[in-house]
């Protein structure tokens, strides 16, 4: 049943830890659902059996995409296409490493009530989820590998998220990740959890370097008629 948030001033977060101080007594596991995410018709059932016989189990993650029939203009569609292939690729990476992930997105992934409850104690607060910070769920993720939890993406359980529309919805989604990202490592002591993020924004900061890099070579070539056009013939 729906409930109403009392004096909440964290917003999302508040939301989610005063849902859980409300629910999660007698309970062994608890879904974080985003409202626009659709979940396929045994999408649950699968994130509870596979969480039911994970070792020290923390919090399993559907496999999900993004709905390419939501697109009502073509800028939409080619938005959503490619956030489909940003995170079929971010899927690919969890699923060659084990199916171990960095972050329990908040788009669809059920946790242990016991790890919960262990996360809120070793941190004192009321509920699992920080309020400090614009990645709680990454956060989260954070605390339970920190603490030997497991978290892991699914091996069959699918949903659809809720794609950003618009130019402008997309740039505010990645700010916000991206601001919470740099606070994050910014403020969190190097670890093996912090490692791998560190080594991925490398990653990125590699990727873009040799990217730019390849533009100035291209355009530099054509301004002093180096490059040549060749078509070759079968």
């Amino acid at each position: 049943l729906p409930i109403w948030t009392v004096g909440n001033t964290e917003r999302k977060v508040g939301a989610l830890n005063q849902g859980w101080l409300r629910w999660q007594a007698g309970y062994d596991y608890v879904a974080g659902i985003d409202a626009d995410t659709i979940l396929a018709p045994d999408c649950l059932q699968q994130l509870e059996a596979e969480l039911a016989v994970t070792p020290r189990p923390g919090g399993v993650m559907a496999r999900y995409t993004f709905d390419q029939r939501l697109g009502a203009t073509a800028m939409a569609r080619l938005l959503i296409r490619m956030q489909r292939l940003e995170f079929a690729s971010w899927t690919a990476d969890a699923l060659r490493r084990n199916r171990k992930t960095y972050v329990l997105g908040g788009q669809v992934s059920l946790f242990s009530n016991d790890a919960l409850r262990a996360v809120a104690e070793r941190n004192l607060t009321r509920g699992p989820w920080d309020t400090s910070t614009l990645v709680e769920d990454m956060q989260l993720t954070g605390d339970l590998k920190a603490m030997r939890y497991s978290a892991n993406v699914s091996v069959s359980a699918r949903a659809y998220a809720g794609p950003m529309l618009t130019v402008r919805a997309l740039w505010a989604q990645r700010r916000k990740w991206d601001e919470g990202m740099v606070r994050l490592l910014a403020g969190t002591s190097v670890n093996k959890w912090t490692a791998t993020l560190w080594r991925q924004q490398l990653s990125l900061l590699s990727n873009g370097i040799t990217r730019i890099g390849f533009a100035f070579l291209l355009v530099a070539s054509l301004m002093v008629h180096q490059y040549v056009w060749k078509i070759g013939r079968a």
